[in-house]
Order: structure tokens, then C-alpha cells, then sequence
């Protein structure tokens, strides 16, 4: 397998990240990451992104490996649409995390693009992709926290919420 001549220069990132939750029905985590695109760095350069997420006290790895756009069939679409959108979002599945990462508590956060394989041979096991990682961006701050709940007070889900005037006087 040939390997890449240059590293991949880093997106540009915030020093404040704006918060990550866990989904309550998947346990999955969504991590949605802001950045502005490096202008040394074409579309066709990357293949996805790749995210570092560590402890602020101890620089403890808070997931096991990395994390990834997800993979699928429209892995290319999605990458596309976070280049245009300046807007990635990192879904982490459970084993990945092993129960690490606690809610109310700050993290740093890097970002970084993965170059394109080679298109005529096989893509890269876990352990040879560390060659395509280009380097990371600056570091980010970010939250652990729980989903967001919104209501209205008094509000009824079931049924007709019409506004009612009451008028006073004669």
C-alpha cells in the first residue's frame, strides 16, 4: 500500500465548542463540531475527519480510538455537505466510549481531515490509518451535558392550543 507524501494541514476550529449530549433511546453520542476549511486542503484531498476527544485534567483519552463520520453508503455526501456546511457531526457508539465520559464535565477537542485512500487498492486496516490522519487543529473546549428538554408550561400536547381573549370592561 503507498503512503501519502504530505499530511493533511488542520480545519480551523473555535476555542469554545458548543456542547454534546447522549441520545436517551440509542446511548449514542452527537458530537457537532463548528470549523472553518484549511484553503491548503481540497475536498478531493480528504476522504472524512477525524476527532480527538481528551480530558482537561489529566489529558485522558475520553474514547477508545477515534471517531468517525459514519460509514455508509453516503459517507462521500456526508463529508461533502460538512465541507460546504463548516459543520461535522461525530456519531459515537457506546462500546466506543465505555461509560468515560460524564455528563457536566469539560473535554478538549481536536479536529483533523483523513486523506483518500488509494482508489485501486483496499482501504486501510484501523492500524494503517493513523498514516492518513493529518494533523490536528488547535484545541477546543467543549461540555458533556444532557439533551435538551423544551417545554411550555401549560401547553397540551393532545390537543387545540388556540389563543382565547378574555375582555374586561363594557
Amino acid at each position: 500500500m503507498p503512503t501519502i507524501t504530505r499530511k493533511l494541514y488542520p480545519p480551523t476550529i473555535g476555542n469554545r465548542i458548543p456542547a454534546f449530549y447522549q441520545d436517551v433511546e440509542s446511548n449514542n453520542i452527537f458530537i457537532t463540531i463548528p470549523f472553518q476549511n484549511n484553503r491548503s486542503v481540497s475536498r478531493t484531498d480528504i476522504k472524512t475527519f477525524a476527532l480527538k476527544l481528551k480530558t482537561i485534567t489529566n489529558d485522558y483519552r475520553a474514547i477508545n480510538g477515534y471517531a468517525y463520520i459514519e460509514e455508509g453508503e453516503d459517507l462521500d455526501k456526508k463529508v461533502t455537505n460538512a465541507w460546504k456546511e463548516g459543520l461535522v457531526t461525530f456519531k459515537i457508539e457506546p462500546e466506543v466510549y465505555e461509560d468515560m465520559l460524564n455528563v457536566g464535565q469539560f473535554y478538549k477537542i481536536q479536529l483533523a481531515y483523513i486523506a483518500t485512500f488509494d482508489p485501486e487498492g483496499e482501504e486501510p486496516t484501523p492500524e494503517e490509518c493513523a498514516q492518513y490522519v493529518g494533523y490536528y487543529s488547535e484545541v477546543g473546549i467543549t461540555k458533556f451535558s444532557w439533551y435538551p428538554t423544551v417545554y411550555i408550561d401549560g401547553l397540551d400536547e393532545t390537543g387545540d392550543n388556540n389563543h382565547t381573549y378574555e375582555y374586561f370592561g363594557r
